[in-house]
């Protein structure tokens, strides 16, 4: 009788797991890209400079 009930707290036990590690990907994901994002505008900005100090020699 009690093994229906082992199982299910275990499965109720996975699932808050699996759910708070896809939690945890998806802000480390969002993280990753405004991360990618910065870089790729300063990457822009320097880009800009450069060629601006190349045309004014």
């Amino acid at each position: 009788m009690p093994l229906p009930i082992i199982l299910g707290v275990g499965a109720a036990i996975a699932g808050a797991v699996g759910v708070g590690s896809g939690i945890h990907g998806a802000s480390k994901m969002k993280e990753a890209n405004d991360t990618m994002k910065s870089a790729e505008e300063r990457h822009k900005r320097n880009n800009a400079r450069k060629y601006a100090v190349i045309w004014m020699i």
